[in-house]
């Protein structure tokens, strides 16, 4: 016997007409969203954009961290938005206290080191290259170095 979800017009009219979401779909029919999708692809219904971004039920505020702890958001409209639209909170703070946009070569310092912390207080705008002689310098005070003053691999 066939599902409803498998009905072309079925679907059609709870995704299009009844505003649904795949998720609530999905729940009303017991079966995944990953199914209702597939079907919605095989039917070639189109999935309604106006649940992306903050109109979804599962927003929260587009902010998120990637996996070396820096904060980004959801800013669609930046000019020097990633390609998913996201921007770095840091950048965003130091852009507002500026009251302008940075430069793409213009790299933002964490004082304290902590990603999380994006505070005026704790931002520092600096070049690439500063930021880079900054961390070397960093680097090279906990690095050991043999008796010629070379760095010694930490490589076994």
């Amino acid at each position: 016997m066939k599902k409803q979800y498998q009905n072309s017009a079925w679907l059609y009219k709870e995704h299009h007409i009844k505003g649904k979401t795949l998720v609530c779909i999905a729940k009303e029919q017991k079966v995944s969203k990953s199914l209702i999708s597939l079907y919605m692809q095989k039917l070639s219904i189109p999935v309604q954009k106006k649940f992306w971004g903050n109109k979804n039920a599962n927003w929260k505020g587009g902010k998120r961290m990637d996996k070396c702890g820096y904060i980004y958001l959801y800013v669609p409209d930046h000019p020097y938005k990633a390609a998913n639209n996201v921007v770095f909170e840091h950048r965003l703070v130091m852009e507002k206290y500026l009251g302008r946009y940075l430069k793409p070569n213009e790299f933002i310092h964490h004082k304290n080191g902590d990603r999380k912390d994006n505070k005026i207080e704790n931002l520092q705008i600096i070049t690439a290259s500063e930021h880079a002689r900054y961390h070397f310098k960093e680097l090279a005070k906990i690095r050991k170095r043999d008796v010629n003053g070379r760095f010694i691999s930490d490589a076994h």
